[in-house]
């Protein structure tokens, strides 16, 4: 049976099999899917705007942004990321950031290194593995 078969009966995708890059799979599915990457180098910032779940295989599996602001991006409620390695370099400010507002976020067995951009926007210059933050609408 295929790969494009069983992401119909499964909702599981795998990268690189199904989708190139870790991005096109994102940007292909739909929500509440599994995807799974092998273990390899993957050169991409990527953005996760639905809820899915993103499993590297290992320790192996390696999301390398270097040359990017940030790694993993979170625009979503439901996430969950687990197994990578994740490299960024001197142009990378975060290695997975939550946008304000989304709940329901899991990040486990992940090792983040090599953040060393200082974020301007924001009082504290530091670099940061996870940048969570609120938006400042908090209850009264």
């Amino acid at each position: 049976m295929s790969h494009q078969s069983e992401l119909i009966e499964n909702n599981i995708i795998y990268v690189p099999d199904d989708y190139s890059s870790i991005s096109e799979a994102i940007d292909s599915v739909g929500y509440n899917n599994t995807i799974l990457v092998s273990p390899g180098t993957f050169n991409e910032s990527i953005t996760i705007n639905k809820p899915l779940s993103l499993y590297g295989s290992s320790q192996t599996t390696i999301i390398d942004a270097s040359g990017y602001n940030s790694v993993i991006n979170i625009e979503s409620d439901s996430v969950l990321v687990s197994g990578f390695e994740i490299i960024g370099d001197t142009l990378t400010v975060a290695g997975i950031i939550i946008k304000p507002g989304y709940q329901n976020i899991k990040i486990e067995n992940n090792r983040i290194s090599g953040m060393k951009l200082p974020n301007q926007s924001s009082e504290l210059l530091a670099s940061y593995g996870i940048l969570s933050y609120g938006d400042g609408d908090g209850p009264p």
